[in-house]
Formats: C-alpha cells, sequence, structure tokens
C-alpha cells in the first residue's frame, strides 16, 4: 500500500508548516492543484493561509491571479485541506458504525 492510499487519520487538523492538497467540495468543485504549505491562520474560522510549494501550485496561482493575496498566498478552509500522500476516507473505508456517527445516528 502505498501512502497515497493511506486513509486521513482521524481528527488531523492542519497546523503551521503542513504540506498540503486543496481536495474539491460543494463550494469549489475545480479546488487549487499541487502541493500547499500551510504558514499561518487566516481571517476566519477555520481559514488558512497556504502558500505554494510545487509547480503545479505555482502554476496554478499564475493563471487564477485572483485568487493570490498579500504575499502570493491564497486562503482556503481547512476542512479541504489534507496532508500530501493521504486522502479524505470514503463510505468503503468506514465501519458500520463509523458510517452510522458520520451519517447523524447513534453518537
Amino acid at each position: 500500500m502505498s501512502r497515497a492510499d493511506q486513509v486521513l487519520p482521524e481528527g488531523w487538523k492542519p497546523r503551521v508548516g503542513s504540506t498540503v492538497h486543496v481536495e474539491d467540495s460543494k463550494d469549489e468543485p475545480a479546488p487549487p492543484h499541487g502541493r500547499w504549505k500551510a504558514v499561518s491562520a487566516a481571517p476566519g474560522t477555520g481559514q488558512w493561509w497556504l502558500l505554494p510549494v510545487d509547480e503545479a501550485a505555482r502554476e496554478w496561482l499564475a493563471r487564477f491571479p485572483g485568487q493570490r493575496h498579500l504575499g502570493g498566498c491564497i486562503v482556503r478552509s481547512g476542512r479541504v485541506l489534507v496532508p500530501v500522500g493521504f486522502r479524505k476516507p470514503k463510505p468503503t473505508d468506514l465501519s458500520p458504525a463509523a458510517l452510522q456517527r458520520v451519517a447523524g445516528g447513534a453518537r
């Protein structure tokens, strides 16, 4: 099993210095490409300043200059950030009890 197949550890949250990729979400189905480094918490609940760390991220930022903020960073919610080499769990990865918890069932 490669690191890219590893499921995001439960309870993981970004921290300053985390290298992440941005996953798609309902609000942003086409997220930024490449690897990004969380450099600081941004204004707003759960928001992070992200700095590009690879060529794919720098190219994405050059194509979408309107996304750029102070210092060449972008701002994204911590909910869409995943550490490089991991992925968010899929329903097939979860046990029946975990699926029920995620769905709002038993607590």
